[in-house]
């Protein structure tokens, strides 16, 4: 199915649009609307007193986006269409490739009296590089904009995956791969696939389709 996955691979595109605050408070687009999604299960996994490594006293939030790129479909596999009433429903299976400019900064306080001097640090997490595979189900209707709702969840855990952790403070830390040190690569990587076990199936993400056309906020829901 490449002409498929070329042709939702455009459409992926066009509405990726990323939050810039250099022209608009609000661009719309997808991409903010996930990374807001995402956000709050990210802290929640990376704050935990039980997952931090020794060596950090204190980790706060500072912002993430999934980058302005988004995800490149790489196959499709069609299921069995099912029928909803008097609506259908499409069911097939994506590969994902995910090289992405996605970036999330955290402010660490190091507690190692080896780091007593160094001043509160802000780690950027970048770089993601892995592939998934997503369960996705679209329910037509029979006017525009023929799309009602759009279901996805991950198929299974997402696998290993590479990333780069790196300060991006002026405090003499600046360029140094954190990801080389194996508690802190360790902790980060935890935490990111107990963030996204949350959206392995059964459960999922829905996207009400006419909700985002219209301008409505509320167009994301986890079940």
């Amino acid at each position: 199915y490449l002409e498929s996955s070329m042709w939702l691979n455009t459409i992926l595109h066009s509405v990726w649009r990323v939050k810039d605050n250099t022209t608009s408070d609000s661009f719309g687009g997808l991409e903010p609307y996930l990374s807001s999604f995402a956000t709050d299960s990210l802290v929640e996994s990376l704050s935990g007193s039980d997952k931090k490594p020794n060596g950090v006293a204190h980790v706060s939030f500072n912002s993430f986006t999934l980058g302005k790129t988004p995800p490149m479909i790489k196959g499709i596999t069609m299921l069995p269409l099912k029928v909803d009433g008097d609506l259908s429903v499409a069911y097939m299976r994506i590969d994902v490739g995910i090289l992405m400019e996605a970036e999330l900064l955290l402010d660490i306080s190091p507690s190692s009296l080896d780091y007593k001097m160094v001043p509160t640090t802000t780690l950027s997490i970048n770089s993601l590089d892995t592939e998934l595979q997503l369960d996705v189900s679209v329910k037509n209707i029979p006017s525009y904009p023929f799309v009602s709702y759009v279901n996805v969840s991950l198929s299974h855990e997402i696998p290993d995956f590479s990333l780069r952790i790196e300060p991006r403070s002026q405090n003499g830390l600046k360029g140094v791969d954190f990801g080389s040190f194996p508690l802190i690569s360790k902790w980060i990587k935890e935490s990111i696939v107990e963030s996204l076990h949350e959206y392995v199936a059964p459960n999922y993400i829905s996207i009400d389709i006419p909700a985002w056309l219209n301008g409505d906020p509320r167009i994301v829901s986890y079940f």
